[in-house]
């Protein structure tokens, strides 16, 4: 994928190598350290210190690290010194607003630390202007745990790849299915108006109606100001109606075609007018984000929310917890006739981790994310965070990209059994203190007990049960009720030049047409002026990608 078929076999090839048995293999590295020679060990120790750095961008602690606790004497990095010999050094940290910011005067001065994560722009940039190293010698290092997660999915590595099999990233990537958005919806609200849970686009306005007519809802649907990407952006609610703003599909000709200037989005902002002149939209939603979304729905001014999975944990998990009486489903987004429904992508990476092209020791940064990996599953003493570790606080955090499908597997195997007590395979660290709450979870669903008022048990709504969440995710990808985003591609040449204008103008433009003060008619003006600033180079640039896929 992505590149000519004999390109692809050698990458592959490569990918394979690294990440398969090369744990066994006796191997000199290339570095100038004192590491010890011979059989490559994972967890081996230095015989002299070994200094890697990184960059930060900061974030609070939880409360329940102890106080004193800084980014320098975290149990994370006492641990890489204790286990490994190696000093890991910050070569600065920077609040989150700040960090881009920053990470930019970097590149451009080339005072770069040994590893860091960026994305896919700055990742590109720094390929191109030789910044970085390959990561294949330093992967000889990591861990069967490390290895299993990296290779996965064996296209995104190939993505990353170049023509000689050289790996010059490691993408932090996801399940895409984490990204897709259903409806969540309170069914106590339903038998109120003596209604059923909507299918369609008509029988939504509906049920919306009815909420905010009947039950005084502060608005029927809900929408935030944003607008492409975010807890309930309006391209979430466009989907309803086959538009895809954001995504690439395939058109009549065979060809991709952008999502935000096609007639069926036109169609979509007529009819999510209509809902806002009826009021079924707050008429102050471009001035709302998450929290406030969170906010109407734990006060209970709202009952219907198009989000993805995790929001049935960080939302409505918290409006049950607060108010304790309310019940809600989900369910795929409603449709309309013809339409497929929610958008899922094809990949989904989120970082790029690179190397600086002059580290030392790439494989001592090999080394922490298997001490990454070793917390993740092991869940040691030195893990928790009254001992001390800030996992936003680590310069090399690596998730398995499917550890939510994984979760919900393995619970729901040994739920199957009827047995609650008995933990299931294939589950460890934090996972385990998970499973000891399902028994009352079960009870509280079947009506016995009231529910946590803490919310400890949000992650079985959001992730495990699967008449949830996660569940409904789960049926719209096998009954194919979505469209696919055919684009996956790092950014083209214009894309990085134009695209933060494009998305600009698309989210003024739709905000606007929303609440009525640009006329919907004007979306072919609109779609005119995206194609003459740079939309119709981009268009050239993905079906150029396209073809050689």
């Amino acid at each position: 994928m992505g590149r000519k078929v004999g390109a692809m076999i050698l990458a592959l090839t490569m990918c394979m190598s690294v990440l398969g048995g090369c744990a066994e293999k006796e191997k000199e590295t290339t570095s100038t350290s004192t590491a010890v020679v011979g059989e490559v060990d994972p967890f081996g120790k230095y015989e002299e210190p070994v200094e890697v750095t990184g960059v930060l961008s900061f974030s609070a602690a939880s409360s329940e690290v102890p106080a004193g606790t800084t980014p320098e004497n975290q149990s994370f990095v006492k641990q890489a010194k204790e286990r490994f010999n190696i000093d890991f050094k910050w070569l600065w940290t920077a609040p989150t607003d700040q960090y881009e910011q920053k990470l930019g005067v970097a590149m451009a001065s080339g005072e770069l630390p040994d590893v860091m994560a960026v994305s896919a722009v700055d990742y590109q940039n720094l390929l191109e202007n030789e910044q970085i190293m390959p990561w294949n010698d330093a992967l000889e290092w990591a861990s069967d745990t490390l290895k299993e997660w990296i290779g996965r999915d064996p296209a995104v590595l190939e993505s990353v790849t170049d023509e000689n099999g050289n790996i010059m990233a490691i993408p932090q990537y996801w399940d895409s299915k984490r990204d897709l958005n259903i409806m969540m919806i309170r069914t106590d609200w339903l038998e109120q108006v003596n209604m059923d849970i909507p299918k369609t686009v008509e029988e939504l306005e509906a049920v919306a109606t009815a909420f905010k007519e009947q039950l005084g809802a502060e608005m029927g649907i809900s929408l935030s100001k944003d607008v492409l990407a975010g807890t309930s952006p309006l391209a979430a609610l466009m989907n309803m109606f086959g538009s895809y703003p954001t995504a690439w599909l395939e058109g009549e000709e065979g060809t991709l075609v952008p999502g935000e200037i096609q007639p069926e989005t036109k169609e979509a902002l007529e009819t999510l007018n209509r809902f806002y002149e009826k009021g079924l939209i707050h008429k102050e939603f471009a001035l709302h984000d998450a929290t406030k979304l969170r906010e109407f729905i734990v006060s209970e001014k709202l009952g219907i929310l198009i989000a993805p999975w995790w929001a049935f944990d960080s939302f409505i998990g918290k409006e049950i917890a607060k108010n304790g009486d309310s019940k809600w489903a989900t369910a795929p987004i409603p449709k309309a006739e013809g339409t497929n429904g929610a958008l899922l992508q094809t990949m989904m990476i989120e970082d790029y981790y690179v190397l600086n092209a002059n580290c030392k020791n790439p494989e001592a940064v090999i080394k922490l994310f298997n001490l990454w990996a070793q917390f993740e599953t092991e869940y040691p003493e030195e893990a928790k965070a009254e001992n001390g570790h800030v996992w936003n606080w680590v310069p090399t955090t690596y998730f398995d990209p499917y550890d939510i499908q994984t979760l919900h597997d393995n619970f729901n195997k040994q739920i199957e059994t009827g047995d609650l007590k008995t933990v299931p395979e294939g589950i460890n660290g934090g996972d385990i203190q998970l499973w000891g709450y399902a028994e009352d979870y079960f009870k509280w669903k079947a009506g016995e007990i009231p529910y946590d008022e803490t919310n400890k048990w949000g992650k079985y709504l959001a992730r495990i049960d699967d008449d949830f969440a996660w569940g409904t995710t789960e049926q719209v990808v096998e009954n194919k009720e979505y469209e696919l985003n055919k684009f996956y591609g790092l950014a083209t040449d214009t894309m990085k030049e134009r695209k933060a204008t494009l998305n600009k103008l698309t989210e003024e433009t739709y905000v606007k047409m929303v609440m009525g003060e640009t006329p919907i008619s004007e979306f072919e003006a609109y779609a005119d002026n995206w194609l003459k600033l740079g939309g119709n180079e981009i268009i050239e640039e993905v079906n150029a990608w396209y073809q050689n896929q």
